[in-house]
C-alpha cells in the first residue's frame, strides 16, 4: 500500500514539474511573439484568433484579440482595407 502511495505522490508532483515548464515555456512564447516589430496573430483550426501582438493590432486598428469574432471576418476586413488603398 505505501508503494501505491508513494507512486501516486511521484506521478502527482511529476505532474506538476509538467505544468510548470509548460507553462513557463508558453509564457517564454508569448514575450517573443509580443516583442516581434512584424504584425503577428495565431489562428485554431477553426479559424479563432489566439494569439494577437501590438503590431498586428497596430496595422489592422484593433484594440484587442478578444474584441474579434473571426479570422475569417477580420482577414476578410482587412483586404477590403487593402484592396481599397490600391
Amino acid at each position: 500500500m505505501d508503494n501505491i502511495k508513494e507512486l501516486q505522490q511521484t506521478d502527482w508532483e511529476n505532474n506538476q514539474n509538467y505544468r510548470q515548464m509548460l507553462f513557463d515555456y508558453q509564457l517564454r512564447i508569448s514575450h517573443i511573439l509580443k516583442s516581434f516589430t512584424d504584425g503577428y496573430f495565431e489562428v485554431s483550426a477553426d479559424w479563432i484568433i489566439k494569439f494577437w501582438n501590438k503590431e498586428a493590432e497596430r496595422l489592422l486598428l484593433k484594440e484587442s484579440v478578444r474584441h474579434l469574432k473571426t479570422a475569417a471576418e477580420e482577414l476578410d476586413v482587412l483586404l477590403r482595407k487593402i484592396v481599397s488603398k490600391t
